[in-house]
């Protein structure tokens, strides 16, 4: 597929924010940054990639240009919050996803887990990595609303981010843009266009981070 469209829908909204990570800091503001760090770099690759929001855009909404782009693939960014000793990354799907999607998130699944150094969960002969999520089920409503429209629709849920662990540091720790954009580019084989500089700065981010190293002293976090 020459130049295939990929979706990256920020999980939650400016009102209800989700998780709140061990920096103080929500899914919605972090993964806001994210996704604008991923399109900007696979703006470098031979796929066009957009953000949206589900203050700025509904389901409905999504779903329409999704259709009109022939969507490849969605993906809605989140992060997980659970028990101190919670670890490890996972990729939900609703279970009556294609086999091609299986396969895919599979794959993605382990590349993010390569990229990253975060191992994955759900560590069993079919589901490696992969939480298939039955109807009205945690994230149905987010992968169904979109289902119809993309080709594969995935959800990430990429570490524990409520508790500081090796996981949540290494997603907090700068490079997870970096990260999700290469795991995407290895999963559907992008190639690149050219090299591309990428803004580390993540503004309102970057700032909150800042503010965050000092309160932690020598445990610092880096953008």
């Amino acid at each position: 597929m020459i130049n295939p469209f990929i979706g990256f829908i920020v999980g939650h909204d400016y009102k209800s924010k989700g998780a709140i990570s061990f920096t103080g800091i929500s899914e919605y503001e972090f993964n806001r940054h994210v996704a604008d760090s991923v399109v900007d770099i696979l703006k470098g690759y031979n796929c066009e990639a957009a953000l949206f929001t589900k203050y700025g855009h509904n389901y409905r909404e999504i779903s329409e240009l999704y259709l009109a782009k022939k969507c490849l693939a969605s993906f809605e960014l989140h992060f997980n919050s659970y028990t101190k000793v919670a670890r490890g990354l996972e990729i939900l799907i609703r279970e009556t996803s294609s086999v091609d999607t299986w396969k895919l998130a599979d794959i993605f699944s382990d590349h993010l887990s390569e990229v990253s150094g975060i191992k994955e969960r759900h560590i069993r002969p079919t589901h490696d990595g992969i939480l298939p999520i039955g109807r009205n089920k945690r994230g149905d409503v987010c992968l169904k609303g979109v289902f119809a429209a993309a080709k594969h629709t995935m959800l990430i849920e990429p570490a524990f981010c409520n508790t500081d662990n090796p996981d949540s540091r290494k997603i907090f720790g700068g490079s997870y843009p970096t990260f999700l954009a290469e795991a995407v580019a290895k999963t559907f084989d992008l190639e690149k266009r050219k090299v591309v500089q990428v803004d580390k700065n993540y503004s309102i981010l970057a700032q909150r981070i800042n503010e965050i190293e000092q309160r932690l002293g020598s445990a610092k976090l880096v953008i």
